[in-house]
């Protein structure tokens, strides 16, 4: 009777262990179907963050573009415009791509203009916001048809000139409270931007 009765506990513990994994597998499962589009979204963060290349930008001098002249094309009429200059750059320590920033603190705009593999100097806008967002005014050509959530980009193909760039930049951007311009956060809040903006392009180019 005593045996019986020992079995019999057994019996019971093992159906009981049964029932938890199959509760445990429910679980799972459950949390799984309910979790899944974040943890499939981390993962393909990962995945992306994993292929994209790390961002830097270093201070260098004017001698090191492969053509100093080109940071003189813009340069009189951004200063006519209220723009102070910040200094010259390049990315990832490149010979082949070197940039110069410049700021204007009353309308809270970066100006950048890019000296690409020799390519004619390009000209960008940028005013950020409080709450992440940002616009960017270009004259580098449209590579995509969308542009990243919360980052909008205006690709400028029309001859203009910096005032009217600058114009048309304040009078159509968005009217919210604007983060301050800085030398010292320029190349931070830059290298987080082209940092974005390259993770946003890979996953662009894989789907």
């Amino acid at each position: 009777m005593g045996m019986a009765s020992e079995l019999s506990k057994e019996e019971w513990m093992e159906r009981l262990r049964k029932v938890g994994r199959v509760l445990l597998g429910t679980v799972a499962i459950v949390c799984l179907v309910v979790f899944w589009p974040t943890i499939k979204q981390k993962a393909q963060n990962l995945f992306f963050k994993s292929m994209q290349s790390h961002l830097e930008l270093t201070p260098t001098k004017i001698q090191e573009w492969i053509r100093p002249e080109a940071a003189e094309v813009f340069q009189a009429e951004l200063l006519e415009c209220g723009f102070q200059i910040i200094g010259d750059f390049s990315i990832n320590q490149s010979r082949q791509n070197k940039l110069r920033g410049y700021l204007n603190p009353q309308k809270n705009v970066y100006a950048v203009m890019y000296d690409r593999l020799g390519r004619p100097a390009l000209l960008d806008f940028y005013t950020f916001y409080e709450d992440g967002t940002s616009v960017r005014m270009t004259t580098a050509a449209n590579p995509h048809s969308e542009t990243p959530p919360g980052k909008q980009i205006w690709y400028i193909q029309d001859p203009m000139s910096i005032r009217q760039l600058l114009e048309k930049m304040l009078t159509e951007r968005p009217d919210k409270p604007v983060l301050p311009v800085s030398k010292e956060a320029f190349a931070l809040t830059l290298k987080r931007y082209l940092e974005e903006i390259s993770l946003w392009e890979s996953k662009q180019f894989l789907q």
